[in-house]
């Protein structure tokens, strides 16, 4: 009789005890479901060589992520450094993904301009510039404008091109060519039917009587092929470079740009040449001024 009962017990509290186990692990889902995130994210990471890659997939180690609308995700429109325009067709914005901060979503679009820290952002029709501050640095008031140096702008108007220095009322100087590029506040770069050229901005006078088959301008200096060599040189057109680098490839009109596999990483430049066997992959440390290849 006494057996019976110890069992009868013993059953009892096994029932209760696989009860609350049961009502356990229905809270601790219930839990951690509730404190699931469903949503999608985007994810900066390192893919290799300091390169930028993005993934709508988890990994493992990555700067930061941001999160998707509706499950789409943004895609990087431009890039330089650290700072990325991101977004889609219809909008963007600025983001910085080493540091987690959105830099400016108050416009519809952005372009870098040639001098870090400051954009030209679209809206309501009208073109101006801006800063990392979310300062209005060039009112919104241009059709286009292409480039902005130290209160310098080029910009388009009834098929014309111009170079304005806002600092000096009314002073404009008209560009006829289309494909212009400032390089620092007081010279440009153009290009022509024979070659690119460069001018200063006061007067639109050449620096010199040089045509050089492509430049290249990238934190004050200057990446320019002239007969078949490759140069680097300083806002004085000084060469950087002890020996310029032989290249035997026939750069297209247009295309020199992605020909080179031109891009700028944390400081470094880096660019393919050709020669007479192969391809050469070269980096330049802009902060350092030495060439490694």
């Amino acid at each position: 009789m006494q057996s019976k009962k110890i069992w009868r017990i013993v059953w009892i509290t096994s029932i209760y005890a696989v009860l609350i186990t049961i009502l356990y692990l229905v809270v601790i889902y219930k839990v951690k479901w509730e404190d699931k995130d469903l949503a999608k994210y985007l994810y900066f990471y390192n893919c290799g060589n300091g390169e930028l890659c993005t993934t709508d997939g988890v990994v493992k180690e990555y700067y930061s992520r941001i999160k998707c609308d509706n499950d789409i995700c943004p895609r990087i429109i431009d890039k330089r450094d650290n700072i990325v325009i991101i977004g889609n067709d219809n909008e963007n914005y600025i983001y910085d993904y080493l540091n987690s901060i959105t830099i400016n979503d108050s416009y519809i679009r952005y372009r870098f301009t040639s001098q870090n820290g400051y954009y030209i952002a679209y809206n309501d029709n009208k073109y101006g510039v801006i800063d990392n501050n979310q300062s209005i640095i060039v009112k919104f008031e241009y059709d286009n404008i292409n480039d902005y140096i130290d209160n310098i702008i080029t910009y388009s108007k009834d098929n014309d091109m111009y170079i304005k220095d806002l600092s000096v009322d009314d002073y404009q100087n008209i560009i006829k060519y289309k494909n212009i590029y400032l390089f620092t506040k007081d010279k440009y770069i153009y290009l022509d039917d024979e070659g690119y050229y460069i001018a200063n901005v006061k007067d639109g006078k050449l620096v010199n009587n040089t045509i050089y088959d492509f430049i290249y301008p990238v934190n004050n200096v200057l990446l320019i092929v002239k007969n078949s060599e490759l140069d680097i040189i300083d806002n004085n057109l000084k060469s950087k470079l002890s020996k310029k680098i032989k290249t035997y490839y026939t750069y297209t009109s247009g295309e020199e740009w992605s020909s080179l596999n031109i891009k700028v990483i944390d400081n470094l430049l880096h660019f393919d040449l050709v020669n007479d066997t192969e391809t050469v992959k070269y980096t330049y440390d802009l902060e350092h001024n030495k060439l490694y290849g």
